[in-house]
């Protein structure tokens, strides 16, 4: 393979020349015009992640002071027998939460039984009904 390049430049090596100063030529005109890497700029809007993440942001701190620190975490329950919409399920959620609920610095906890419509309960609970979120 590198016997093949090296006869091909050899053979067209003023051409293979002209193009490769054509190439940094160009390289370094554009590196001129790129200017300083910076981060944000108008790349990182249009990203989905970075909307995504700029949308959950607004959400999650709407009302609330910047100098508040957030955090937010999910709990998975799963039970082998029971079923998500078993009363026994519900007990044992609503027991676990309770600690939680009672911290003064917990500000809303969501679950399938408090969701604000039947798709929510969906979406927190999984497709076999054994697993709450």
């Amino acid at each position: 393979m590198f016997a093949r390049w090296g006869r091909f430049v050899y053979r067209f090596r003023w051409a293979t020349l002209v193009v490769s100063g054509a190439l940094l030529a160009i390289s370094i005109a554009l590196a001129i015009q790129g200017g300083t890497l910076t981060s944000g700029g108008p790349l990182r809007s249009k990203l989905e992640s970075f909307q995504a993440s700029q949308l959950m942001n607004d959400e999650l701190n709407s009302g609330q002071s910047s100098s508040i620190a957030t955090s937010n975490f999910d709990l998975m329950f799963k039970s082998d027998s029971l079923s998500v919409t078993d009363q026994e399920y519900k007990d044992a959620v609503t027991a676990a939460l309770a600690p939680i609920k009672e911290d003064p610095r917990v500000v809303s906890i969501l679950t399938p039984y408090n969701g604000s419509s039947p798709q929510v309960a969906r979406s927190l609970t999984s497709k076999d009904g054994h697993e709450a979120l």
